[in-house]
């Protein structure tokens, strides 16, 4: 029997301990609320618009009846955008930037109605236009850095948060903005000092709360990050983010059964929601309820065909049960979605080892190096399979690379590496 290689996730030092060579899944809270998260963000950068009649900013020379015409446009724009008609909202928005080009609020809510369709680029354009008028247009300033945000230009995203900061000191958002391009830095004081900030400004800003647990569950402040969810909850009740974050924090307590309830929950009130499905198949994965993980990244990949590790983690799911063939189907539509897959590479070469198919195991855990070269996974994995083949200098190399990228790696693979010397003694 070929001892097989560790599947996904990060380096697990518990892994012998399962009782077979099953690597232990690991949600990655970090990354798996971050959907859900952009779309507070969202929300709360475009929640409002500008066109109030003393915005307008109608020069006198106007007649009275452009006005009155750019006004309606403007107002029914408004309205259509309210009730989540964006497109119409647009054509609306460009008949008032026809009349008004160089009116800053006019490219403001076309902006917002770009970026709430997910346009982002487009909407950065409107705001550098708006911006490019009214030089002390905060709002503006902070909506650009959210969509910098999203498109992870994190550099722009803090430039803009703290030229928006600078301009209106009580813009409560632009902190929380500011917070999360920290988290995503990794400076975790800085963040929570951010959010800390935005809080003291809007103490009654649900999304503060979710964001601030988020960068207390990152450092590792488990407990802390709970209160503020709960928080976050007893503000807003159908803030499904703040549900899917406690839900991960749950589960990183050890807490299955509340992890499970509130991701039920989230589902309930979101049940469009792919984030959702998969983050409760992925805690199914990790409980050992395999039928349940399939089932569950069945929907997320319903809603989302193009969720990558949706099929990578129902792969697993169905290497788990034995069914090889619908493991490495999986894998192979992953990387039709994302050639460069690093979790589909990885584990379709470990059941590719497992199969007795050493070079083309080889094969593909290069490409899973090649994409990520400091993964001690890929080069552990690929040591193994090389000493499997008998070649072990080739092994022994890779094996070290792997220990210099993570010391912890070490006795997990010296174990398995000196199993496979002993099996061929005695072969």
């Amino acid at each position: 029997m070929i001892l097989r290689g560790i599947l996904v996730g990060e380096f697990n030092e518990d892994i012998e301990n399962s009782g077979n060579s099953r690597a232990c899944a690991q949600i990655d809270a970090n990354a798996r609320d971050l959907p859900l998260r952009l779309c507070a963000l969202l929300r709360l950068a475009t929640n409002s618009l500008l066109f109030a009649l003393a915005l307008l900013g109608l020069t006198t020379s106007r007649c009275a009846a452009q006005s009155a015409i750019v006004k309606s446009y403007a107002d029914r724009g408004s309205a259509f955008y309210e009730r989540g008609d964006l497109d119409a909202a647009i054509t609306d928005f460009d008949a008032v930037i026809s009349f008004e080009p160089s009116l800053p609020a006019a490219h403001y809510n076309r902006g917002n109605a770009l970026f709430r369709k997910g346009e982002y680029a487009d909407a950065i354009r409107d705001y550098d236009q708006a911006i490019s008028v009214d030089s002390k247009f905060a709002r503006a300033y902070r909506n650009r850095a959210t969509a910098y945000y999203i498109l992870d230009r994190l550099d722009l995203a803090k430039a803009d948060s703290q030229k928006a900061i600078g301009l209106n000191p009580k813009l409560a958002t632009a902190y929380l903005i500011l917070g999360a391009v920290e988290e995503q830095q990794g400076r975790l004081d800085q963040a929570i000092a951010a959010f800390d900030k935005c809080l003291r400004l809007q103490p009654g800003l649900a999304e503060g709360y979710n964001f601030r647990g988020s960068a207390l569950r990152k450092r590792g402040d488990l407990r802390t990050a709970i209160s503020d969810y709960n928080r976050a909850m007893e503000l807003n009740p159908g803030l499904v983010s703040a549900l899917n974050n406690r839900a991960l924090t749950f589960m990183a307590m050890g807490d299955a059964r509340a992890a499970a309830s509130d991701m039920d929950k989230a589902i309930s009130l979101a049940p469009a929601s792919s984030a959702l499905y998969f983050n409760r198949g992925a805690m199914r994965l990790e409980r050992g309820d395999f039928n349940g993980a399939i089932a569950d990244m069945n929907e997320a990949i319903s809603r989302d065909p193009k969720l990558v590790n949706a099929y990578v983690d129902r792969g697993r799911a169905r290497a788990e049960l034995n069914d090889i063939d619908g493991a490495v189907s999986d894998y192979n539509q992953a990387l039709e979605v994302n050639p460069r897959s690093f979790l589909a590479y990885n584990n379709r070469a470990v059941i590719e080892q497992q199969q007795g198919d050493l070079e083309r195991a080889i094969k593909d855990f290069s490409k899973a190096i090649e994409i990520d070269p400091e993964s001690a996974l890929a080069w552990g994995n690929r040591g193994l399979t090389y000493m499997i083949e008998g070649k072990d200098n080739e092994g022994r190399r890779d094996l070290e690379r792997a220990y210099k990228l993570d010391p912890r790696s070490k006795d997990v693979f010296e174990r398995r590496s000196k199993a496979i010397v002993a099996k061929r003694a005695i072969a």
